[in-house]
């Protein structure tokens, strides 16, 4: 779809594409007033990869919300000296369903690439319902796995003395105390974000489907949300807001 001139628009929702290794479901003309892009898609290697440097082409946006539905990370990270003028007004990044076996890391060029960034909100979630029988779900989970395996080890390596001065919340929602590599990643935004106020640390939530609540390793007790917050309270020498806490809606995939 070509959106060569609509100069009042503000808000973009994509919801799904078809598979193309050669086309971007979107060209943008004409859009001075586009502030506010989401993007939904279930990806798979037969999806083109999104540069937001080529494929946001002269839309200089405010808020991005990216909807992965727990397959393949379909964003491509970028070095800022691509893509900077393109998210210099960005001040809202929300990263959706990023299925659990994915690293992290390769959000941080969110942070190199937008410095006015306020709010990063990042959403952890592998269940998908399906309708089929146990041994075709199988057979299709192991087709699945083989398709997106390769993308769950992208990594992005930030340089050690990179700092962002306007990122004042991380929110994550379905947080794992046990799983090292989100406090890893916490770490990491921690000791980029030098102005960092809060983090928000969320559960998953249930599936508003089948009611499928996949979380086993969020504090739930006293005692565990005390660790969990004097561990992240201990990364930084300044006061900063640690925040656990209930979501208040299910997950409808």
């Amino acid at each position: 779809m070509e959106l060569n001139w609509l100069p009042k628009l503000q808000l973009l929702t994509c919801n799904s594409w078809m598979d193309s290794k050669d086309q971007y479901p979107l060209s943008f003309g004409y859009v001075p007033q586009l502030c506010n892009l989401r993007l939904i898609n279930t990806g798979t290697t037969l999806h083109k990869t999104i540069k937001l440097s080529d494929f946001l082409d002269n839309a200089i946006i405010r808020q991005l919300d990216l909807d992965f539905q727990s397959g393949s990370i379909w964003i491509q990270p970028e070095a800022p000296r691509q893509l900077s003028p393109l998210l210099q007004n960005l001040q809202t990044v929300i990263l959706r369903h990023i299925h659990d076996e994915c690293d992290l890391s390769w959000t941080m060029f969110f942070l190199e690439a937008a410095p006015l960034l306020k709010k990063m909100t990042i959403g952890v979630w592998s269940h998908i319902c399906y309708e089929y029988e146990e041994d075709e779900l199988k057979e299709y989970d192991n087709v699945w796995q083989q398709i997106i395996t390769h993308e769950y080890s992208r990594k992005w390596e930030t340089p050690d003395d990179f700092k962002h001065y306007n990122l004042s919340a991380l929110v994550i929602k379905g947080f794992q105390a046990e799983e090292r590599f989100m406090m890893r990643y916490i770490k990491r935004v921690m000791k980029a974000a030098v102005n960092l106020e809060r983090v928000s640390l969320l559960d998953s939530g249930t599936c508003g489907v089948c009611n499928f609540y996949p979380s086993k390793g969020y504090p739930r007790t006293e005692e565990e949300r005390h660790l969990t917050t004097k561990q992240i309270s201990e990364w930084r020498s300044s006061l900063i807001d640690v925040k656990i806490g209930q979501p208040s809606v299910t997950v409808v995939p």
